[in-house]
């Protein structure tokens, strides 16, 4: 028991002396490149044409889709101006403001005692991702 006591010290010396030193070290702050104004003013002009998406299954990677493809992909996703005819669409178009719609799903959810967030009372979005690892690609 002894030897495992012992051993035991040792590693928390080691440890707490490792963690003191790096406590010593200094990080050194990172420029914020993203706040320099010509790097906005060039992510705003690249922002007229595209689109910037995540990669579906390659994290931390963008992609650059033209803003026209990306809003025609989506379109006929929800049916506006299809060049596909959906006979059993998922999307119908409502005459109702979101804001009733949302109070509308908040009441029904009262009768099952669920109580929404702020956050739960905003309709979800619609968006697309690339899928680049499918043959051909998919988004």
């Amino acid at each position: 028991m002894s030897v495992l006591n012992d051993w035991s010290q040792t590693v928390k010396f080691i440890a707490s002396n490792k963690i003191d030193s790096l406590r010593l070290h200094k990080v050194k702050s990172q420029v914020q490149i993203l706040r320099d104004k010509h790097i906005a003013s060039y992510f705003n002009k690249l922002h007229d044409k595209y689109v910037l998406v995540p990669a579906n299954k390659a994290g931390n990677n963008i992609i650059l889709v033209f803003k026209r493809f990306y809003i025609k992909i989506l379109m006929d996703e929800i049916g506006i101006h299809s060049d596909i005819n959906n006979k059993a669409s998922t999307y119908e178009e409502q005459q109702y403001s979101a804001d009733a719609v949302t109070k509308n799903h908040a009441r029904s959810m009262t009768k099952f005692n669920i109580k929404l967030t702020e956050k739960e009372l905003k309709l979800p979005q619609i968006y697309r991702i690339p899928k680049l690892h499918k043959k051909p690609y998919k988004i």
